[in-house]
């Protein structure tokens, strides 16, 4: 039987055209302003995490727990040491690893949010040196169904897209004692915001050269 036209005009979109996809696992995403006090004095950062969470990945409002693991960041703000030059100051500015956290949920707030309390446990580098790092959090969000899926349409591809989980939005705030890779240790504080995302997924045929 000879192939419809359709039928016809997928099979050359198949073979010149070609095939992307992409996805996201359910994810957590903290920004917000720090201060560390090392020795006495206290210095200023930008503190970053972002991980792959439980809570992110379902829509249940009585979800009594949340688990994840991530990757941290900080940007210290530093002055060169006596002979020490700009730039490698600058490198040393930065600390980054991994991050695995847990916590409880408490019905605090009103419907459609949740309050989490929780601790999270840090391996810091810097310049190759590890350091370690012990942190108890608080936070507040409003959360919603992203349960979702449909088309992509264009005249240059077609596919589909889908999403499960939570989306959610709020506040945080954490403390807690961190031993540095440079030797020093530090009592850290922060306070920003919190996003969550959920599960994504995306596939997709593009026709190459298309205008």
């Amino acid at each position: 039987m000879p192939a419809t036209p359709k039928l016809a005009l997928l099979a050359a979109l198949a073979q010149t055209g070609c095939l992307v996809g992409g996805g996201l696992p359910p994810s957590r995403l903290d920004v917000g302003p720090s201060v560390n006090s090392v020795d006495g004095a206290s210095k200023s950062h930008v503190h970053i995490t972002a991980g792959a969470h439980v809570a992110s990945g379902v829509f249940k409002p009585g979800l009594p727990f949340d688990a994840g693991i991530g990757y941290v960041v900080e940007h210290i703000a530093v002055k060169p040491e006596p002979g020490e030059e700009a730039s490698e100051a600058k490198r040393g500015a930065y600390l980054h690893g991994a991050y695995a956290e847990g916590a409880v949920a408490v019905p605090i707030g009103p419907r459609g949010s949740r309050t989490w309390f929780g601790g999270r446990t840090e391996l810091l580098i810097d310049r190759g040196r590890p350091g370690f790092g012990l942190i108890e959090r608080i936070a507040w969000e409003g959360f919603t169904r992203a349960n979702g899926s449909g088309p992509i349409k264009s005249h240059c591809a077609f596919g589909a897209s889908a999403s499960y989980g939570a989306a959610a939005a709020g506040v945080f705030v954490e403390g807690g004692y961190q031993w540095l890779p440079q030797g020093g240790r530090a009592v850290q504080v922060t306070a920003g915001v919190t996003l969550r995302l959920p599960a994504m997924a995306a596939v997709a045929l593009v026709i190459p050269y298309c205008k």
